[in-house]
């Protein structure tokens, strides 16, 4: 059972990194239906009408919109600020008053990866507290726990790890990035599904270890 949970939070936090990472194609899009459509059981189970909602739309939304639109939607935010404002969903941004790009909490997740012997895909273009890598990071350590050898100290060890990162780095990132995407993101696309990631985490991680 622990086995399935590690195997999950590997896989869903990879989806998550995928979604910010770049435009969403095709493949990533079904990957996405796929996986919000078994969360909306979940969220029956629970009673969350307004997790069932946001998951709802964001399904909807990616079947009537084709590559080429989520193409454009994701430039319109991220790239050109066609919406209003370049959105730049980086620590160093939200979380430092400097409004430096490379901050001291790009310095700080980069000496995080570089303990855990990580590093970031060649193909990945942004910087190391973007958002989308620190999903990666996540998704890596669950990875880490399949591992046959592992051990119940390094498995507590590393889900401290996890419970320590995500509380510091990714819940005060995506709490301002949803309220940026409240204002900006027309499409409503990335603001439900900003949503949707936060009460995963406070579900699946954040209420399972406190």
């Amino acid at each position: 059972m622990e086995k399935e949970l590690y195997i999950r939070r590997h896989k869903d936090y990879a989806v998550f990194s995928k979604i910010f990472a770049g435009p969403v194609d095709d493949n990533t899009k079904q990957i996405i239906i796929n996986l919000f459509n078994s969360l909306i059981v979940f969220a029956k189970e629970i009673q969350d009408d307004s997790l069932k909602n946001s998951l709802e739309f964001v399904i909807n939304f990616l079947q009537k919109n084709n590559e080429e639109e989520l193409n454009r939607i994701y430039t319109s935010l991220f790239v050109s600020g066609g919406y209003g404002k370049i959105i730049c969903p980086v620590e160093s941004i939200y979380l430092e008053n400097t409004g430096l790009v490379m901050g001291e909490k790009r310095d700080t997740v980069l000496e995080i990866y570089a303990k855990n012997k990580l590093s970031l895909a060649e193909t990945f273009k942004e910087q190391e507290d973007h958002i989308a890598a620190e999903f990666s990071y996540i998704s890596m350590k669950n990875k880490e726990i399949l591992a046959d050898d592992y051990s119940n100290q390094m498995l507590d060890d590393n889900i401290y790890e996890q419970y320590d990162f995500i509380k510091e780095h990714i819940l005060p990132l995506i709490h301002y990035l949803i309220l940026d995407l409240k204002k900006y993101d027309n499409s409503k696309f990335y603001y439900e599904t900003a949503y949707i990631i936060k009460k995963y985490i406070e579900y699946d991680f954040i209420k399972s270890y406190e």
